[in-house]
């Protein structure tokens, strides 16, 4: 169990400021059951203290706490025991979170980047053929265009370094194939080839480019999350490592509210339909990892992740900053 560490900033604090001051102070008892240490309690009672903004709580026993506050404040903190006081299975509510930390050891955030994020030191150790080939990689008409066709039409097709798992991946993507294919042939032979292709080759590779765009601006931007263990955190990579895209509403509802991403990598078992509930009850959160949609493409620029500034940054932004480090000649 880890604390919202960065959730702590002073700026978050003043959301719920001037309603306090005159709100009347209730009181609610809340009781751990799965907290395993008393590190995990005292970590949900610091969240409680920090996030929610209630400065009076008093520990009953080491599993049990009392907290005193607005309305606001207690739902907020009956939210927040009720997202971190779960049992070790239910941490597969993160699932996806708990399987990186489990898998891929000392490199846990490096997941979360599509495509694959080099840091600096990585990036200026390679040779000058490798940077090049990086940086024809990282071009946006490689990621947004010729990327996600080869990655929905092909690659995601062909279910190749699955062996591992027998025969049965194989069996499930070929009679998933099969079935696409009978269907395509039907579609031809009523309309025609050419009129297929006109209308659905378009619609393919507009819906994986746009795919592709979601998960790429939901973790890859300036002031994201990377860090490795044992300073990976679970909460603190679904919070920070995840944007909230502040979509326009038709396209949060066309979306189904994806972009309220960093909710949903805290408790994935929230549906879709309830993630605006929990900005409107909790707006705290709002402001966490926001970017519009004007702002997000700005974040096509960012290609390294700087470990100094613990920011992505752009290869010009490199390219200035080892220009200001180098000695004058």
């Amino acid at each position: 169990m880890h604390t919202f560490r960065l959730m702590t900033a002073a700026a978050l604090l003043p959301v719920f400021a001037a309603a306090q001051a005159a709100a009347p102070a209730a009181k609610q008892t809340f009781k751990l059951i799965y907290a395993s240490t008393d590190q995990d309690a005292n970590e949900i009672m610091t969240s409680v203290r920090t996030i929610a903004d209630i400065g009076k709580v008093a520990i009953d026993n080491p599993r049990q706490f009392t907290a005193e506050g607005t309305a606001d404040q207690l739902r907020t903190a009956d939210w927040i025991v009720r997202q971190l006081d779960i049992p070790p299975a239910a941490t597969g509510g993160n699932d996806v979170l708990r399987g990186i930390a489990d898998t891929h050891g000392e490199d846990t955030a490096r997941v979360f980047f599509l495509p694959p994020t080099l840091t600096v030191q990585e990036y200026l150790a390679l040779s000058r053929w490798r940077r090049l080939g990086y940086q024809l990689y990282r071009n946006p008409i490689v990621m947004f265009v010729l990327g996600p066709a080869y990655l929905f039409i092909i690659q995601h097709r062909l279910p190749i370094g699955m062996m591992r798992g027998g025969w049965q991946p194989w069996i499930s993507t070929m009679a998933t194939n099969g079935g696409i294919a009978l269907l395509i042939v039907g579609m031809m032979w009523l309309v025609g080839v050419g009129p297929f292709l006109l209308v659905h080759l378009p619609i393919t590779m507009l819906a994986a480019s746009i795919g592709v765009w979601l998960f790429f601006v939901q973790h890859q931007f300036e002031e994201t999350f990377w860090a490795e263990a044992p300073a990976w955190t679970l909460h603190e990579a679904a919070l920070h490592g995840s944007s909230h895209y502040d979509l326009p509403p038709v396209l949060r509802w066309i979306t189904a509210n994806i972009g309220v991403h960093h909710v949903h990598h805290l408790s994935s078992r929230i549906p879709y339909y309830r993630l605006p509930r929990v900005l409107n009850d909790h707006p705290e959160l709002k402001d966490v990892g926001r970017l519009t949609l004007l702002q997000s493409l700005a974040c096509v620029r960012l290609v390294l992740w700087d470990e100094s500034n613990r920011r992505l940054i752009s290869f010009r932004d490199l390219r200035r900053s080892r220009r200001a480090a180098a000695p004058a000649g």
